[in-house]
């Protein structure tokens, strides 16, 4: 049986139980065999709240309690700007082209699909899980209309890419902006894993 890696992407600032729940909703949506959180260096972002060496260790315990899910490091290892595009061929190069591989994106990130770099040439390359809350709104600029009307609930024969899937989820009430605001001013870890919150704890994080 052929592997289907998922690759779920984010700078994870901090992770927390909300990247666990879409992780998790979207390998067993998908049938992953691999899951691999493929930490981002932030380079488009003005403001990181840890620096990376610290995002590692906190991802490196958060998937420690996901079975099947594990770090990615092909954008921790590279400097300066790197593309969810150039990470995908990168990988394709290494692995070949015979499995799925499925990205996932939020509804968000899929609307803005095509101010990315080759945005909707990712599809070339791999398969889109896209994951939304409640109700996808109705209007998408074209071509991504016709890509939403073609998604599949599951990949029919094992599509290696090109394959655009629909994972409705239950909303989550819990983002990294609100952790952070939250903990510059107190010391409530809601929403995260006991082993990331005592990280945070430790090294005094997000102060």
């Amino acid at each position: 049986m052929r592997e289907h890696i998922g690759i779920f992407g984010g700078t994870f600032d901090p992770v927390h139980n909300g990247h666990s729940a879409v992780a998790r909703s979207v390998q067993l949506a998908c049938s992953f065999s691999r899951m691999i959180w493929m930490l981002g260096n932030s380079w488009q972002k003005s403001h990181v709240g840890a620096p990376m060496n610290h995002r590692l260790s906190m991802l490196y315990r958060a998937t420690a309690q996901c079975p099947g899910h594990e770090v990615g490091l092909y954008e921790v290892n590279r400097s300066g700007s790197t593309y969810t595009i150039s990470t995908v061929r990168a990988l394709r190069e290494k692995w070949g082209y015979d499995f799925p591989l499925t990205v996932v994106l939020g509804w968000d990130s899929f609307v803005g699909l095509l101010t990315w770099k080759d945005g909707v040439d990712l599809l070339r390359e791999v398969n889109l899980a896209i994951v939304y809350r409640d109700i996808a709104p109705s209007y998408l600029p074209d071509p991504l209309s016709l890509l939403w009307r073609g998604r599949q609930k599951h990949l029919l024969h094992g599509q290696c890419y090109g394959v655009v899937l629909d994972v409705p989820m239950v909303p989550v009430s819990v983002s990294s902006t609100h952790i952070r605001n939250a903990l510059r001013t107190s010391d409530n870890y809601s929403g995260l894993f006991p082993d990331v919150a005592a990280y945070i704890s430790e090294h005094d994080l997000y102060r």
